[in-house]
């Protein structure tokens, strides 16, 4: 065997044995990074409290809307419609 030839199997052993390494290690890092700390908890809890503030209001409201129609002769038929929301006071 010449020594040109040994020493490209042993670069392609090496090469083999770090992609190895390298593929048994990223789900260690993947779970490292996604483990969740408590500033990304109350991170995440403050945005689902004022995604349901918005979803929920406490208030009622009301949403007025008008839908114009136009017929292909050009004659436009405006029709109102108004909506009456109540708030809500608890969140189940």
């Amino acid at each position: 065997m010449s020594p040109q030839l040994g020493q490209s199997r042993s670069l392609r052993a090496l090469s083999l044995l770090a992609m190895l390494a390298l593929a048994a290690l990223v789900p260690l890092l993947a779970a490292a990074q996604a483990t969740p700390g408590p500033d990304d908890e109350a991170l995440a809890a403050s945005i689902v409290e004022k995604a349901d503030r918005v979803r929920f209001p406490g208030e009622g409201f009301e949403v007025n809307v008008t839908i114009t129609t136009t017929t292909p002769s050009g004659a436009a038929e405006p029709r109102n419609t108004r909506f009456c929301l109540r708030g809500t006071t608890t969140l189940s």
